[in-house]
């Protein structure tokens, strides 16, 4: 790099560091990454497993399943938007928060029995809570900074929702192995099993070749049995990761009132940033 384009990536940064001064924008940075992004990309890629792999549903049929959530979502956007204007984000932010945490609890029961009022009410909740929240974060994000900065906000706001569902994915996931792994043994030997056989298949639950060589050297009522075995202890790993993701947004929207501090009125965001 020569010296002339050091000093314009010195004057003209990609990121403008001043950016993560602003309270209002790092705070609606976290909500957005590490509670609802990370919260329903998590629980939107468990859940779409579970209802093909578990219940037996095709794909187009467990997307229509997930549709309520979608509705709720559109439905909320413009009440969060209106909410927010005279009384501030903080309220519709805390309340959306609290509405995804209690809606993901909800459908975290799928993981003992799919029954269809656990979707019907779960997912309308959380999609409620999404779009309530999902317009306060964004003004907030953007009318935080400084102006100047303003279209770096936006973009950054935008840019980290990705890895904070890649990250919602990959620890739910993580939860959900670890508990079939520690079941699939126990469900194995009431199937069945030898002691030696079910150890093999509780490790077989991240190997999908060792379950399959498991599972053809028994009998067929025997391999029903652990078949069933099997989609009981991924059940059980779905509800408890979906739980676990419930449990940190309801902590997550009783902390935020105490952590997100509302610009005094009469005040713009400029002076109460700086203040």
């Amino acid at each position: 790099m020569s010296r002339q384009q050091a000093a314009r990536a010195r004057t003209v940064p990609l990121v403008d560091l001043r950016l993560f001064s602003s309270r209002l924008f790092c705070g609606a940075l976290v909500a957005n990454d590490s509670v609802m992004t990370v919260v329903f990309a998590g629980v939107s890629f468990l859940l779409t497993l579970h209802l093909q792999e578990v219940r037996g549903y095709g794909p187009a049929a467990a997307g229509l399943l997930l549709l309520p959530s979608t509705v709720t979502i559109l439905l909320l956007n413009p009440v969060g938007g209106r909410v927010s204007a005279p009384r501030g984000a903080r309220l519709p932010v805390a309340a959306g928060v609290l509405l995804l945490g209690a809606g993901t609890l909800v459908t975290a029961i799928i993981g003992r029995r799919c029954l269809s009022w656990v979707l019907a009410l779960g997912l309308p909740v959380l999609g409620a809570g999404l779009g309530l929240m999902s317009i306060p974060l964004s003004d907030t994000a953007v009318a935080g900074p400084p102006e100047e900065l303003a279209g770096t906000a936006s973009g950054v706001f935008k840019v980290t929702s990705m890895p904070g569902g890649a990250f919602g994915v990959a620890v739910m996931v993580a939860v959900q192995q670890a508990v079939k792994t520690g079941q699939a043994g126990d469900r194995a030997k009431a199937a069945g099993l030898s002691g030696s056989g079910a150890q093999q298949r509780g490790d077989a639950v991240t190997d999908s070749q060792l379950a399959d060589s498991i599972t053809s050297s028994l009998d067929q009522a025997s391999r029903d049995a652990l078949t069933a075995a099997y989609r009981q202890v991924r059940a059980v790993g779905t509800g408890r990761a979906i739980a676990l993701a419930g449990l940190v947004a309801v902590v997550a929207a009783l902390a935020l009132p105490l952590l997100w501090r509302e610009p005094k009125p009469g005040t713009t965001t400029g002076a109460a940033e700086s203040a």
